[in-house]
């Protein structure tokens, strides 16, 4: 059965979450100072009703101390049924090495390393050699394995899915806000001439889309990453779909 996830905001998403919600998503998946100003809250509030999956993103150095205290939260918050998903291994080997695992470690789209992107091909390549998802190769997914990683989350690429049917691991598909790049430098802290511009969270309320005849489609940018739309896929290994943008329905 595939399991369907909804991520939220604030604690006022709740009420309009679909019936069909098995899952919520939590947290942010580009900036660890995206996080809700209300998170350990906002945990509680949505535990009463559902299981949550964290989103942790990429890390920088200067991030550390941030990223240890939410862990902390989560430690004392999050239960069996509850899960982190990291984009970040140098966390994930935080993680592992210094708490005792009680619930499901997931491995984020970060780390699919499918190909991505919004230009035209050109009669140069097929969209059908595109389809490849290395971090579901068998090897790499004993390796994760080995860390107790439980689940792998993939995009839905314009280009289809190819997946092995002997792949033995979860996998997520995320339907919307397709991960198309990301930059260390985010473009609301830089000041003109350097970076490092107090971050006063513009992502949450700001985007910008990027347009090009080069290009078949647009692509977004909110804070660190950038995106492009998704397309409604399935494939039969997919036991969960992921949506980060959604109406009621």
């Amino acid at each position: 059965m595939i399991e369907h996830a909804y991520f939220i905001k604030n604690i006022s998403d709740l009420r309009l979450v679909p019936n069909n919600a098995g899952r919520i998503y939590l947290g942010s998946d580009f900036c660890i100072k995206a996080y809700p100003k209300t998170f350990s809250d906002l945990i509680k509030r949505t535990k009463e009703r559902y299981p949550v999956s964290v989103l942790i993103p990429p890390v920088l150095e200067m991030e550390l101390a941030l990223m240890e205290r939410y862990i902390n939260i989560l430690k004392e918050l999050m239960e069996r049924d509850d899960e982190i998903i990291f984009n970040d291994l140098g966390c994930l080997f935080y993680f592992i090495n210094n708490f005792k695992n009680e619930y499901s470690v997931g491995i984020g789209r970060y780390y699919s390393y499918q190909k991505r992107g919004v230009q035209k091909f050109n009669n140069v390549v097929k969209k059908e050699d595109l389809r490849e998802i290395p971090v579901l190769d068998e090897k790499m997914v004993s390796f994760l394995k080995s860390l107790s990683v439980k689940r792998v989350e993939i995009d839905a690429t314009p280009y289809g899915l190819e997946i092995d049917s002997g792949v033995d691991i979860a996998i997520s598909l995320y339907l919307d806000n397709i991960l198309t790049s990301y930059t260390i430098n985010c473009p609301y802290t830089f000041n003109g001439r350097w970076w490092g511009r107090k971050c006063n969270r513009q992502c949450l309320t700001s985007m910008v889309t990027f347009s090009s005849e080069g290009n078949v489609a647009d692509f977004f940018e909110k804070g660190r990453a950038y995106y492009q739309d998704g397309v409604e896929t399935a494939h039969p290994k997919i036991d969960r779909l992921v949506r980060l943008e959604w109406k009621n329905r």
